[in-house]
């Protein structure tokens, strides 16, 4: 009986020594550390304000789920457009290609109007204002009409046309020769006054009444279809997503 009860104690040393190196080679459980979601709030000096917040480095697209999370990343409520923001905007018209926009700004009409299939691939497309040409520019028709918008910004007529390179036009002034840009993207008013991204030499800026605010980033996501993540407005806010020093980050700025 002796030993048969060594051989048992024995046993059951052999059986903890292997429970303890099974427990050594185990892998953790324990996931990896999520990025900073904790937003950070700063105060300009031109009376707006700009909360940013880190987000996990990946594609995001304007499914529920990425919209929630980057809701979620600077705490605020998704913007939509107001009914103060939809009267800005210029009436839409029915076109041969695509919608054209009509906009009344005081006793001044402005209008879009497609001119000409130009050379076959671009299309010629024309700012006017009271029936006089003070803007054109061509455009080529991809998956979805160039002619975006034109709405009344500050009192000026603002259009925006998906353009090679993108661009706004401000009371008939192109922006990207007026300020040496590679595009000129998303405009929006707040506060009575435009706020737009530009890109120059490869960087993006945010531009607000006509100058730089905040850093610059490396990329800036911006999608007019299909299902990317975009520039999204409304309601005196701005948000998009950014990537700089190698980092994502959601912005809200209003």
């Amino acid at each position: 009986m002796k030993n048969i009860s060594i051989k048992i104690i024995l046993f059951c040393m052999v059986l903890i020594l292997a429970s303890c190196s099974a427990g050594t080679d185990k892998p953790s459980m324990q996931s990896a550390p999520s990025a900073p979601m904790t937003p950070v709030t700063s105060s300009m000096e031109n009376g707006l304000t700009w909360t940013e917040c880190i987000l996990p480095d990946r594609e995001y697209s304007a499914a529920t789920e990425d919209i929630e999370l980057i809701a979620d990343c600077l705490n605020k409520e998704f913007p939509s457009l107001g009914e103060s923001d939809k009267k800005i905007f210029g009436e839409r018209i029915a076109g041969d290609a695509g919608d054209n926009f009509r906009l009344a700004i005081g006793s001044d009409v402005y209008e879009t109007k497609y001119n000409s299939q130009g050379d076959g691939i671009h299309y010629d497309y024309e700012l006017l204002k009271n029936g006089a040409v003070i803007a054109q520019t061509k455009a080529s028709f991809a998956t979805f009409p160039p002619n975006l918008n034109l709405a009344n910004i500050g009192g000026k007529a603002v259009w925006e046309v998906a353009a090679e390179p993108h661009v706004i036009f401000v009371d008939g002034v192109n922006f990207n020769e007026k300020y040496q840009l590679e595009g000129s993207f998303f405009p929006y008013e707040i506060k009575g006054k435009l706020l737009y991204i530009a890109q120059k030499s490869g960087k993006y800026h945010i531009v607000y009444d006509e100058k730089n605010i905040g850093p610059e980033f490396d990329e800036i996501s911006m999608a007019y279809c299909c299902a990317e993540a975009s520039v999204y407005y409304g309601q005196g806010q701005y948000w998009f997503l950014g990537k700089r020093d190698g980092k994502q980050f959601a912005v809200a700025i209003e």
